[in-house]
């Protein structure tokens, strides 16, 4: 389990990550603990990278995507965030990185999974309706049933919140093949089911998914940016060098405190550090007001939340607002390894501890390294050094 945070004030942005990183496939998973998650964009911006969940994109290594970029970037200028990001996201749909043939690979891949995971749900459903009816079920009836069962993924896929703005012009465009894939899953049942089934995976590629999906983390000042922003992007697939992703933008001061942390995984830890109560806990606190006290419910659970936002946030926040940015980095640093320290002490699955990465962003002095754990021994590659100054352009 992976563990990367950022903590945002009035005047600086700090990154922290581990050194875990996880490569998914859909045949299976790789872990690393000596991968590098924090990028520094080049010595003439103020903005930094940070990459979660998954290592790699389409087969490449996030490393190899971000060393490119670097040098794509080092003559540019950003007025606002925002527009370096709008920039890589041009970049990755042109940087001929990612073959057409790779990426059809990895779409119909994706398609093939995703009957899978079809085909279980269909299974349950119709063990539960046998079980429901101990009765053979005629083909009329198991029809039904799978059509009822596609129906409702229809409806909880469409309302899920991070829809990608695209059309369906991949299953349109390669319609005969994906047809094909389609027959050899569902066989006999195809013809009856088609409209369904079709809609269901239309609706499928317009999401983004939560497994495979990686979150590229933007952050620090555009040359007008008086105030720290933050861009979560989340890029899940490319298809036809069309990319895949959500994006959303936060500014120091959008949730009325000035600060902020957003924790990247292992949320549970650090929403106990900031409330003040565990997530679960208070859920089942909630719980237990509908039941026994329903009349009073709303009124209760406001009072909750209010305590733990006054008590507990608002300090938090308003300290944070007041670091220096060393301290901020320091900060970001402890909360990464609480993540690490709090499985020791629990029942949760314990975690790899790997070293940590720390950098603080800031208007005055750009991308600082504060910690930066080498996979070489600095002192005996002072070409390393060399190298890197001349790349970022120090001594042209």
């Amino acid at each position: 389990m992976t563990s990367e945070i950022v903590i945002m004030s009035k005047n600086a942005v700090a990154l922290a990550a581990d050194s875990i990183a996880t490569l998914y496939t859909k045949t299976g998973d790789k872990t690393y603990s000596t991968a590098s998650k924090i990028f520094e964009l080049n010595c003439h911006h103020s903005i930094g990278f940070m990459v979660n969940n998954n290592a790699a994109f389409l087969g490449v290594p996030w490393e190899t995507i971000m060393t490119l970029y670097k040098k794509e970037s080092a003559e540019k200028s950003y007025a606002a965030l925002e527009d370096c990001v709008d920039d890589f996201i041009k970049f990755l749909e042109t940087c001929h990185l990612f073959s057409h043939e790779n990426q059809l690979k990895m779409a119909f891949a994706e398609l093939r999974y995703f009957q899978e995971f079809i085909l279980y749900r269909f299974e349950k459903a119709l063990i539960e309706k046998f079980d429901e009816t101990s009765s053979e079920l005629s083909y009329d009836e198991q029809i039904a049933v799978l059509r009822s069962c596609l129906n409702n993924l229809i409806e909880s896929t469409k309302k899920i919140d991070d829809y990608i703005d695209c059309d369906d012009s991949f299953i349109e465009k390669y319609f005969d093949e994906i047809e094909e894939i389609l027959k050899q899953y569902y066989e006999n049942i195809y013809d009856d089911l088609k409209i369904e089934i079709i809609e269901l995976n239309k609706c499928y590629f317009r999401k983004s998914l939560e497994e495979y999906y990686t979150r590229v983390v933007v952050a620090g000042f555009g040359c007008n940016d008086l105030f720290p922003k933050i861009c979560h992007i989340n890029i899940d697939r490319m298809i036809e060098n069309k990319l895949y992703y959500t994006k959303d933008f936060v500014e120091s001061g959008d949730n009325g405190h000035g600060a902020a942390i957003f924790p990247f995984s292992q949320q549970d830890t650090i929403d106990t550090f900031v409330c003040g109560i565990n997530t679960h806990f208070k859920e089942y606190i909630k719980e237990l007001i509908d039941e026994f006290c329903p009349e009073q419910s709303k009124n209760m659970s406001d009072k909750i939340e209010d305590f733990s936002e006054n008590n507990y946030a608002c300090p938090i926040f308003s300290a944070f607002n007041h670091l220096p940015k060393s301290e901020l980095a320091t900060m970001a640093e402890t909360l990464i390894h609480l993540t690490f320290f709090n499985p020791k002490i629990s029942a949760q699955p314990m975690s790899m501890n790997g070293s940590t990465d720390v950098a603080v962003i800031s208007k005055e002095e750009g991308f600082v390294w504060i910690k930066r754990e080498y996979y070489f021994e600095a002192s005996l590659n002072y070409h390393y050094i060399a190298k890197y100054y001349n790349l970022m352009g120090v001594f042209k």
